[in-house]
């Protein structure tokens, strides 16, 4: 005789395996983080969020790129994205955050007044033209400089050329005169 029970049916039948884990999908884009190149989907690689120092597994947050240029601030040579590196910025007293404060360029040859010898570019050095009584930020005024002999006035023991020192020159600023002092030099002589 023959028994059947209820044992052998397929309902009863009992799954010995273990499940399978489903690797994990931080974004849920259906690309498990290993082979996702951007596990939170905010358009920052994991690497540029690595460098960047964000968290590549938290949509909200991004690295900071003040100028947008897909280049995040910590790596960006040119934060605010005005021409001016973010050294020279600050080595010209203007902020490297902010494109509209960039520093000022007198004579717009890319070195910062305050960094340039020359801030007017009109050949004679910033310090030349505070000795010499110019501006040195007006290239329209230059030191005096009668014999043109690179020597402004102000600083030229001889300065109409005429061979003869400005104290012992009759006429200092006349090169037709070149004879020494001469005549009385004592107001209170007779």
């Amino acid at each position: 005789m023959l028994v059947l029970s209820g044992c052998l049916g397929g309902n009863d039948v009992i799954d010995n395996e273990e499940p399978v884990e489903q690797p994990l999908d931080t974004d849920g884009d259906g690309f498990p983080d290993s082979e996702d190149a951007d596990d939170d989907n905010d358009l920052w690689s994991d690497i540029d969020e690595l460098n960047c120092n964000s968290n590549s597994l938290l949509a909200t947050s991004m690295p900071t790129d003040t100028d947008n240029d897909g280049i995040c601030d910590d790596l960006d040579t040119d934060k605010d994205g005005d021409g001016w590196t973010n050294l020279l910025e600050e080595a010209c007293d203007t902020d490297p955050v902010v494109a509209s404060n960039i520093p000022a360029d007198t004579d717009n040859d890319g070195t910062c007044d305050p960094l340039d010898e020359d801030g007017d570019g009109d050949t004679f050095s910033d310090g030349i033209e505070i000795q010499c009584g110019s501006d040195p930020l007006d290239s329209n005024n230059i030191p005096d400089d009668m014999d043109g002999d690179g020597v402004c006035d102000a600083m030229d023991n001889d300065m109409d050329g005429d061979g003869v020192d400005n104290d012992d020159d009759f006429a200092p600023q006349d090169s037709g005169k070149t004879e020494g002092i001469g005549g009385c030099t004592d107001l209170t002589a007779l």
